[in-house]
């Protein structure tokens, strides 16, 4: 009849063995979601690029600089450029490439191609025939 007070050794060897098998399962997980995140964003690119080649192709007055494509489209100028982080598509402001620390353009044989800095990786898309 006898209540004892505290904490007994048993239970917190227990506990100990109980986080010890878990912990690395949790650690695991969060490396498999980090993993999904990132292709995520790069379906999500693709998408994009779709987007963009749908537009581009039935626009006109196309004309590439290093940091700017610009095109008349739907009786409307339209640019597409880089700023603070995203790459953009004005008029109004639709952002098209998110978290990108660089982006650039470039014409090779003939087909516009962009290409984005994200987390130490450059990616490449080709948009549109010139």
């Amino acid at each position: 009849m006898f209540r004892k007070k505290g904490i007994i050794i048993k239970d917190l060897l227990l506990a100990i063995a109980m986080l010890s098998f878990f912990l690395p399962i949790a650690v695991e997980s969060f490396k498999v979601i980090h993993k999904v995140n990132v292709d995520e964003q790069l379906i999500q690119d693709e998408i994009v690029s779709i987007q963009l080649r749908r537009l581009l192709a039935l626009s006109s007055d196309l004309t590439v600089s290093n940091e700017l494509v610009q095109f008349h489209y739907s009786d409307k100028d339209w640019k597409l450029y880089h700023v603070n982080d995203h790459v953009i598509l004005t008029p109004g402001v639709q952002i098209q490439y998110i978290d990108c620390q660089d982006a650039y353009f470039t014409v090779e044989n003939k087909v516009l191609h962009i290409h984005i800095l994200r987390q130490g990786n450059y990616y490449s898309y080709a948009l549109s025939r010139i």
